[in-house]
């Protein structure tokens, strides 16, 4: 009778510490989601790099045709400003919609 009390009491003990094992390891593994989950969602906004949004300086016209300044500068400094506008729009939507995906 006694060895069948201690048996029990036994198996009662080591039953009670796996649950409390799993409870912990359950406990753990959200505590690690949960810090995961606010590390993605604190993604820092990107920074456009100075070279990719700069406009071009627009040169003035001395003493060469006006068809050669034309062709030579405006359409060469349009062109590089509006990779300049289209580089910032994209990083302007890129931090948009990673700030709604929180």
């Amino acid at each position: 009778m006694v060895t069948k009390t201690i048996a029990v009491l036994v198996m009662a003990v080591a039953l009670a510490t796996c649950q409390s094992t799993d409870e912990k390891a359950d406990g753990r593994l959200q505590s690690a989601a949960v810090t995961r989950g606010q590390a993605a969602a604190q993604s820092p906004p990107i920074v456009p790099i100075p070279a990719c949004i700069a406009h071009m300086e627009r040169v003035q016209l001395r003493d060469e045709p006006w068809v050669i300044f034309k062709f030579r500068w405006e359409v060469a400094a349009d062109n590089r400003d509006k990779q300049a506008d289209d580089c910032a729009a994209w990083i302007a939507d890129l931090n948009r919609r990673n700030a709604t995906v929180k």
